[in-house]
């Protein structure tokens, strides 16, 4: 019983151990209360089981599992985790305990939930639903993964409300709310205390999840003792907190002490819309509070003693109340809407930076004394932002000053641009910057000149105006060239009428004659061509007329007429040539006489021929 007694201090006697050891557990099996040392490993599978306590590198699986709190060494947990030792969950439940890990121990819940509704009874101490706590000897680097997980934690009336009804307690590691996980606190959300020298900064990381609190801080950083610590927070997603006093983020000491370390805190909302306040009490803690607006992230509600706010491309911050900011940046398509217009706010702040971005103010458009929200910066402003001004409910009147929006008391080298028009009645407003650094909106009442309307009243003086200049006379157009007179065609020549052919010589002897070829009829003259009409000349375009106005246009150059086509050549008849070949043909056959033809010898003197026919029957 001693040895039990020695090696179990913090379980219960009737606990079973496993030591370096397997154990499976399924539907059916007795619950028991578990003890796991030296990497040993348990697996409950649809199972029931009470209190577990697993250190060193000891594994936990749990599959469909119910952990119900009964050890009474353990009164207000169901599950403990120290050292190295990790659990892992799907669909399981934990009910009326918590889950409190140590030093580097790890925890991934999925689709769980730890339920602890009723409190009443033998539980004893804080009631926290998952404890991230760090021993003075170690530096805490516990990590609690709660993915599609619901936490939910009641009050217990029998503890300090310092430790009562917490959804997440960190002394230290990082904690990853995400995948639609749920944080339903009767007390505060989360909170993260850096109780320990030299330890990591604290994470923190709400991602498309919920952390609701009923009467305490959504998310409450609750700096201890004379420690440093650092913590850095980061809601995305589209992720919602909630805070029963109407906080997002408090950063204060954990109790009526004032903290003598230093704490520092980065804030971050990323695609993520909020409702609620942002607060660092300078009266209990020192450090710094950084807040960052990314991706359309937006925050209605009072910034008191932040460090510095950036509100970045596509966000935005609405003030629901006085807010004062070290340090301010807006950058590009950023807003800051100093109200709603059920009420007037002033944003104090120290430095301003403009890289771009809107300032919205909503002002009583009317004198100088005019209600209106107020950006009064204490110290330097530099860069540039516009200004939209919303009336809210003025009529207009005139002013002297005008009405002061933005204060500068350090170097005014800012440059705010006024958006839109600002118009109150009859009066429109412009922004203007006075000689004092500060910006105003002044009144003005649009008039008409008089002159303009009617420049003949008395006392107009017309402007002469300017004479115009006299235009260049246009060239005269050159007279076009007559076109020349087509050429008479040549009459074509008569044909010659054809020789009558020459009768033929009777021959001495009665030998007949040839008959004579008869001659070719001639061919029937061809009538001439008509010769062609020559093409009438195109009259000359008559040139433009000049314009009125100072550039006189060209006159226009007259067309060249079109030369006319030249005639075509006389065809000449065809008889011509006929009566030739005709007389061609006669002569040659004159040529011959008769002698020639019967074969005569001849001799001649003188041109004298003589024939003699030489018959060789007549020797």
């Amino acid at each position: 019983m001693i040895l039990a007694l020695t090696s179990l201090p913090f379980g219960d006697l009737d606990a079973r151990v496993l030591d370096g050891e397997e154990a499976d557990v399924g539907i059916g099996d007795a619950a028991d209360t578990w003890t796991l040392r030296n990497d040993a490993r348990l697996v409950v599978r649809n199972g029931a089981t009470f209190n577990i306590i697993a250190d060193s590198t000891s594994q936990v699986d749990l599959i469909g599992t119910t952990v119900s709190r009964r050890s009474m060494s353990s009164p207000n947990k169901t599950l403990e985790l120290t050292d190295a030792a990790s659990l892992r969950a799907i669909g399981s439940t934990f009910i009326d305990g918590g889950l409190h890990l140590q030093n580097d121990a790890t925890v991934h819940l999925i689709g769980s939930s730890i339920l602890m509704d009723d409190l009443s009874g033998s539980f004893a101490g804080a009631s926290v639903g998952v404890d991230l706590i760090s021993e003075t000897t170690a530096i805490g680097r516990a990590h609690a993964l709660l993915d599609a997980t619901l936490v939910r934690v009641a009050d217990n009336p029998g503890v300090s409300d310092r430790f009562s009804g917490i959804g997440v307690r960190m002394a230290g590691g990082t904690v990853d709310i995400v995948n639609g996980s749920s944080i339903e606190a009767a007390n505060v959300g989360v909170q993260l205390l850096g109780a320990l020298p030299d330890t990591d900064t604290l994470r923190l990381r709400v991602d498309g999840s919920t952390v609701r609190s009923a009467r305490g801080a959504a998310i409450q950083v609750a700096a201890y003792g004379n420690v440093d610590a650092s913590y850095d927070v980061r809601v995305a997603n589209a992720a919602q907190l909630v805070g029963g006093d109407n906080h997002l983020m408090l950063v204060r000491a954990f109790d009526a002490t004032p903290s003598r370390g230093w704490t520092s805190v980065a804030f971050t909302v990323d695609d993520s819309r909020l409702s609620g306040d942002v607060t660092f009490d300078t009266r209990t803690v020192t450090g710094t509070l950084d807040v960052q607006l990314l991706n359309n992230a937006r925050i209605d509600g009072r910034f008191t003693d932040v460090t510095s706010a950036t509100v970045g491309s596509g966000s935005t911050w609405m003030l629901t109340g006085d807010s004062n900011v070290d340090r301010l940046q807006l950058d590009p398509t950023g807003t800051v809407a100093l109200g709603n217009g059920t009420a007037f706010n002033t944003l104090a702040v120290n430095t301003f930076a403009g890289n771009g971005g809107t300032l919205l103010f909503n002002t009583v458009l009317g004198d100088d004394h005019s209600a209106t929200d107020t950006l009064a910066i204490t110290g330097d402003a530099d860069g540039q932002a516009g200004v939209r001004v919303l009336n809210a409910g003025g009529t207009g009147a005139k002013t002297d000053l005008g009405i002061a929006l933005i204060t500068v008391g350090g170097a005014s080298n800012a440059q705010f641009d006024l958006i839109g028009r600002a118009v109150g009645g009859q009066y429109e407003y412009f922004l203007v910057k006075h000689q004092d650094g500060n910006w105003y909106l002044r009144s003005e009442i649009p008039t008409t000149n008089p002159c303009e309307a009617n420049p003949a009243l008395p006392g107009c003086t017309p402007v002469d105006p300017v004479d115009p200049v006299d235009p260049v006379d246009p060239v005269d157009p050159v007279d076009p060239v007559d076109p020349v007179d087509p050429v008479d065609p040549v009459d074509p020549v008569d044909p010659v009428d054809p020789v009558d052919p020459v009768d033929p010589v009777d021959p001495v002897d009665p030998v007949d004659p040839v008959d004579p070829v008869d001659p070719v009829d001639p061919v029937d003259p061809v009538d001439p061509v008509d010769p062609v009409d020559p093409v009438d000349p195109v009259d000359p375009v008559d040139p433009v007329d000049p314009v009125d106005p100072v550039d006189p246009v060209d006159a226009v150059d007259p067309v060249d007429p079109i030369d006319p086509a030249p005639a075509p050549a006389p065809v000449l008849r065809p008889e011509t040539g006929a009566y030739l070949a005709n007389q061609f043909a006669l002569t040659q056959l004159l040529r011959h006489t008769w002698h020639d033809r019967n074969g005569d010898q001849a001799a001649g003197i003188d041109g004298v021929h003589t024939w003699a026919k030489v018959d060789s029957t007549h020797s």
